[in-house]
This record gives C-alpha cells, sequence and structure tokens, in this order.
C-alpha cells in the first residue's frame, strides 16, 4: 500500500482488515458504500469503523446514514452497462406488463407486489417475477410467492435466476422495486434503459435513481399506493407511454460509465485525499 495515494475499501466485511493496513501504511482510506443493512447491529458496528475513515463514497444518501456525523460523505451512483438492455426499434412489449427484476427475499416484497396486484381489477396484468430459484431449491419464502403466483386471476410467470435479464425487462412497460431497504437499485437503471417505466418505494436508493433520472413513480408503500400507481399506469394513453418509455432510456444516460467515473473521481477529490479539489 505504500506505493499508493489512497486506499479504496469495496466491501464492508473486509473494511476492518483493509483500514487497519491503510493505517498501518499512513495512508487515507475510503469505504466505497453499496450495502445497506437490515439490522442495528451491523449499523452500529459500521458507524464505529467509519470514524477512523477519511471518507466515504455511497451508492445513495439512505446508504451512507449509519457513518458517524464526523465524516466526509459524498454519493455518487454505480455506473451501469446499458447497451444490451436498449430497446430494438419499434420494440414490441407485452399487453399490460411489468417486471420485478432481483433476489425473491422478504425484503423486496415481492408477495406485497403481487398483492398489490390482485388488487387491480380494471385489467389482467402480465407480471413477470425474474430471479427465482429453481423448483427444489426453492426457500420457503419463495415457495409462498409461487403458491401465490398460481392462484392469481393474473399472469404471473417466474423466471429461474439468469444472466439475461434484459429480454424480459424490454418485453415489459413497467419495472417495479418496492424493496424496504436497497443501497441502490441497478435493475431499475437497467429497466430505464429498455424503456421501463420505473415504480419504486420512497426512502431507498430507487427512490434516487427516479430523482435523478427524473423518470418514474415513488409509493410510500407496497399496498393499495401500489396498486393505484400500476393502475393509474396502464390507463395512460398508448402514445403517452410510448413517450415515457423514450425519455426512460434517455434518462439511463446518467449512469454512463464515463459519466460516473468523472464523479466519483470529483468525489475523491473533494475529500481531499486525492489531487486538489
Amino acid at each position: 500500500m505504500k506505493s499508493y495515494d489512497i486506499v479504496v475499501c469495496f466491501g464492508t466485511w473486509e473494511l476492518l482488515e483493509v483500514l487497519t493496513a491503510a493505517r498501518l501504511a499512513r495512508k487515507p482510506c475510503v469505504l466505497d458504500l453499496h450495502e445497506t443493512f437490515s439490522g442495528t447491529g451491523g449499523n452500529k458496528i459500521l458507524n464505529l469503523l467509519s470514524r477512523f475513515l477519511s471518507g466515504v463514497i455511497a451508492t445513495s444518501a439512505g446508504a451512507a446514514n449509519p457513518i458517524h456525523s464526523t465524516v466526509k460523505r459524498c454519493v455518487v451512483p454505480r455506473p451501469v452497462s446499458l447497451t444490451r438492455f436498449l430497446p430494438e426499434p419499434h420494440q414490441v412489449r407485452a399487453q399490460n406488463s411489468l417486471a420485478i427484476v432481483g433476489q425473491v427475499v422478504p425484503h423486496k416484497r415481492v408477495l406485497k407486489l403481487l398483492e398489490a396486484v390482485d388488487a387491480v381489477e380494471d385489467f389482467t396484468l402480465s407480471v413477470s417475477i425474474v430471479g427465482i430459484s429453481p423448483l427444489g431449491f426453492r426457500s420457503s419464502y419463495e415457495q409462498v410467492v409461487s403458491r401465490h403466483a398460481e392462484k392469481s386471476r393474473h399472469q404471473i410467470v417466474l423466471v429461474d435466476k439468469t444472466d439475461n435479464v434484459a429480454e424480459h425487462l424490454k418485453n415489459a412497460y413497467v419495472v417495479v422495486n418496492v424493496s424496504e431497504h436497497e443501497a441502490f437499485g441497478r435493475t431499475v437503471i437497467e429497466g430505464l434503459a429498455a424503456g421501463c417505466f420505473p415504480i419504486v418505494s420512497s426512502g431507498t436508493g430507487t427512490e434516487e435513481i427516479v430523482v435523478r433520472a427524473g423518470v418514474g413513480w415513488v409509493v410510500s408503500d407496497a399496498g393499495g399506493s401500489l396498486s393505484e400507481a400500476i393502475r393509474r399506469y396502464f390507463i395512460l394513453p398508448e402514445l403517452t407511454k410510448s413517450e415515457m418509455s423514450v425519455e426512460a432510456t434517455q434518462s439511463a444516460q446518467k449512469y454512463a460509465s464515463d459519466l460516473i467515473a468523472g464523479e466519483y473521481l470529483s468525489a475523491l477529490k473533494k475529500m481531499g485525499v486525492f489531487g486538489a479539489a
């Protein structure tokens, strides 16, 4: 480490080890914070260790909440590779379709989404849940989600974990993320790139994505307000939805790699640990 100007740690689990090595080498240490903790224990430990950092670069303001108040912090979102998510010319999407992509675990509130979908009675929705474990390997929560999907009057498709989520996003009008906590929300940006309109929960990193992009709606809960947002979107005129799709794809460029790299370098400079501000 002695030959470097700064040490950047990219994992909270390695923070104690990296921080110790940086202090022994007398080098400033910055934490790249891109995860959240559901319990209080992890947040307390992070708060304690953060006092010895030179700064924190977080993917969202919410992710940085556990950091001690005396520590310098900057918010820089993650860069996202957009090309493979871009829609085809005259992209055809499934009627009344929405997608949720990621782990099917309790804090993602997938079951709440299905309950909100069931409350929509005006029309039939086509819902893709992308990222569930294969049959025989599903958790108890995933099994509950699966049974609920089977009983729904809407068309619910469960898609096993896959590296090719682009085709599912390009087939949908709406991407939904109503996690209880989310440090960032890469799949929301991938959805934007694919031309999806995002509906996300408040108080998370996904809300900050919607604010930065200038496209999407934020709901206060995963219940009635989510149902109403879904219904409100799908009764919009087709021309309006088409225009919103184009706007979504354009807004995703705010997360292009070269742009985010520049913001990251500026953050390090503002902290006074890498060149002049």
